[in-house]
């Protein structure tokens, strides 16, 4: 109705509708049978669509409010799908139109239709179109009204009684669909009501139940005096919804369910922020809440991911997406993006940095993945600047390309299947092809996601693996047991997949403060012991062998990097390409005009410097005015040192050797080393 008659006179259906004589109503009536042939092409061929159209307003009109497919709340005047009256509907059609929907995909392409409705009417921003649109939806038979709350509370749904619920279904004795009555669950007064009443929920099939229950949340996490339980109780909700956000349909309620977990997140922030602990200690915390976060909003975006036309073949399926196909994702983005900005705490707020406003692709297949865009749909992402991504999304991997690469009027992203024995993750060879040529590396990081077949106890006995030029290599991933899978941020395409690392040092006793730091950074990939099975925690680090961990963890590019200040600084030395880009990216100087010192110990102010210059070349931190430092050494800390210290100790890279002091003359120790990675690769 939008564009027909070209869209002139925007309110030309309600005054039509309202106003309009029998002859103005023949007039357009006919106007739109001419259109309609001249679309379809066929007068035959349009009669017959248009009897099958009017069986179906028949039944629609002539069913109950447990089979209306859409539903408007006169509370919020917004519109959206009924889930359980959609599902009704569908099993009810089946049968009256004589033409059965045969498998899920035609299914799935109904319910997109209805959501494609939805999300028009609701960014209608006049008010007289709006109930226009509400009085053709009604007299098609396909809405029901919520009414505004009784006085007893409570909504009022018509010929349902007093209640919040939405009507189901469930199967009588006869066969017959009977409506169903809502999960009774008493208001939960705990986490473990919480978690509880999800299980209810989820196990019954009863998912519109999730919104109310993750309302309460925020209330139920503020009572809790134990922080580290709430983390502990919103990590519990966040995995069971995530678990179930893609069976949900209409967008308005992910939305709210993301937004109601959103509330719940910012009260665990504010929980761990008040905390009596180490500012190590807070950050980690909130650094890993980062993550789920970032988790969330991957799983909102894979729920309401567009399904473009797909051409299948034996082996492989190709999606073309279109700018319309662009303009309903761009629509969803808006939802979940809207959703996800309440977040207040700075750190988590970094979580929209991984997928960005992203334009989400489905393409639900185990098969190998093209993703076609062309001009039309280029064309309409260059045009609107929020965009930052393309997510790709597939059954096993997804890929958040940055839109800074679309340089051309063609754009193919690739994500192939690849054996590889005892992976725990599908390995996957992913690939963007700009104008016809495959991309090598890219501006910007592109973002991947390897989802897990099952749950991890231990990160550190993982890792994920790189395939390239038939060598395999270690890189850092993180793992979000929200969406249980490995985030991986590269700036280069090849084969990856998470496999088994059982890894461990001779000389590194389990109980040691720096064991799970060392696990770790061996498990990223970051450094590794010695060839006698040992890691030498307490011997010192050099200048060079940092040098090389820094690149490795902030993944600078050492192609073609070189540097002629240093006489002891060669090509030949195995350093020099880690050396040369640092110090390109003046992120280090020599200790002197001439000399870098390779093989000397880093101290830990130098050490300080590097992290944060790193840091900042990344854009994970600011370096900022020197503020005070509390340490009872802090004369001893070189000038140009103490912004640095302070940029580590505030965001609680480092910390001092006890004693308040910072030591900034020692040596960095090879376990000390590990512990700082390790908290730089989470920021």
């Amino acid at each position: 109705m939008a564009s027909y008659q070209d869209g002139t006179g925007k309110n030309w259906f309600v005054n039509l509708v309202t106003a309009g004589t029998d002859n103005d109503l023949t007039v357009a009536a006919t106007d739109f049978a001419t259109k309609y042939v001249a679309t379809v092409g066929d007068v035959s061929k349009a009669e017959y669509q248009l009897t099958k159209i009017y069986a179906a307003i028949t039944v629609f009109k002539a069913t109950g409010v447990e089979y209306k497919p859409l539903v408007y709340s006169e509370s919020t005047g917004m519109f959206s799908i009924n889930v359980n009256g959609l599902n009704n509907l569908i099993a009810l059609l089946v049968g009256v139109l004589g033409n059965p929907i045969e498998n899920q995909q035609n299914i799935d392409n109904i319910k997109t239709a209805f959501q494609t409705i939805v999300n028009a009417v609701n960014s209608i921003t006049s008010s007289t179109e709006k109930l226009g649109a509400k009085a053709l939806l009604q007299a098609l038979g396909l809405l029901y009204v919520e009414s505004v709350p009784s006085a007893g509370g409570g909504i009022i749904v018509p010929g349902t009684g007093a209640g919040t619920s939405t009507p189901g279904t469930s199967t009588g004795e006869s066969g017959t669909q009977q409506p169903s009555q809502p999960v009774q669950t008493a208001q939960p007064s705990t986490l473990s009501d919480v978690v509880s009443n999800l299980d209810a929920a989820i196990s019954q099939g009863k998912l519109d139940q999730i919104d109310d229950i993750i309302n309460v949340l925020p209330t139920v996490l503020s009572a809790e005096k134990d922080a580290d339980k709430a983390v502990s109780g919103l990590s519990q909700a966040l995995e069971k919804i995530a678990s179930v956000l893609n069976k949900i349909s209409n967008v308005t309620e992910i939305k709210s369910i993301v937004s109601g977990l959103t509330n719940a997140i910012n009260v665990v922030a504010s929980n761990i922020e008040k905390q009596s602990v180490s500012t190590v200690e807070k950050t980690l915390k909130l650094e890993n809440l980062k993550f789920e976060t970032a988790g969330l909003l991957l799983k909102a975006y894979e729920a309401v991911a567009v399904t473009p036309l797909k051409a299948e073949e034996a082996t492989k399926v190709t999606f073309k997406v279109s700018a319309n196909d662009v303009t309903t994702a761009i629509s969803r983005a808006n939802e979940m993006v809207s959703a996800a900005q309440k977040i207040t705490n700075a750190t988590l707020k970094k979580s929209l940095n991984f997928i960005g406003f992203s334009v989400a692709i489905n393409a639900n297949t185990n098969k190998e993945v093209s993703v076609l865009l062309e001009k039309d749909a280029i064309d309409k992402i260059k045009n609107d600047s929020k965009i930052t991504n393309i997510l790709v999304v597939t059954p096993v991997a997804s890929i958040a390309v940055p839109t800074s690469i679309i340089n051309a009027d063609n754009v193919e992203i690739k994500i192939k299947p690849v054996q590889v024995s005892n992976a725990l993750s599908q390995a996957v060879e992913v690939n963007v092809v700009v104008g016809g040529k495959a991309q090598e590396k890219f501006d910007k990081t592109v973002v991947l996601v390897l989802k897990l077949s099952n749950k991890i106890a231990d990160e550190s006995k993982v890792a994920v693996y790189r395939v390239v030029d038939d060598k395999t290599e270690i890189v850092p991933g993180i793992y979000v047991s929200t969406t249980n899978s490995f985030l991986v941020e590269r700036k280069s395409l090849s084969t990856y997949y998470v496999g088994s690392y059982n890894k461990t040092y001779s000389d590194v006793d389990s109980k040691a403060w720096y064991y799970k730091n060392i696990q770790l950074v061996s498990a990223k990939g970051i450094t590794n012991g010695y060839p006698d099975g040992t890691f030498r925690p307490n011997s010192n680090v050099t200048r060079a062998e940092f040098a090389k961990m820094v690149v490795e963890t902030f993944q600078f590019d050492t192609a073609g990097q070189a540097v002629s200040k240093f006489e002891d600084v060669k090509e030949s030395d195995w350093f020099y390409p880690y050396v040369a880009t640092l110090y390109n990216l003046g992120i280090i100087n020599g200790r002197s005009e001439t000399k870098f010192a390779p093989n000397e110990p880093v101290t830990r102010e130098e050490m300080a410097k590097m992290i944060s210059l790193a840091l900042s070349k990344a854009g994970k931190v600011s370096i900022s005015a020197i503020p005070t430092l509390s340490f009872a050494d802090e004369p001893e800390i070189a000038g140009w040192a103490k912004k640095y210290v302070a940029v580590v100790v505030e965001n609680g890279i480092m910390e001092g050797r006890g004693n308040s002091v910072f030591a900034p003359k020692a040596n960095a120790t090879r376990a000390e080393v590990a512990t700082v990675i390790v908290r730089a690769l989470v920021k």
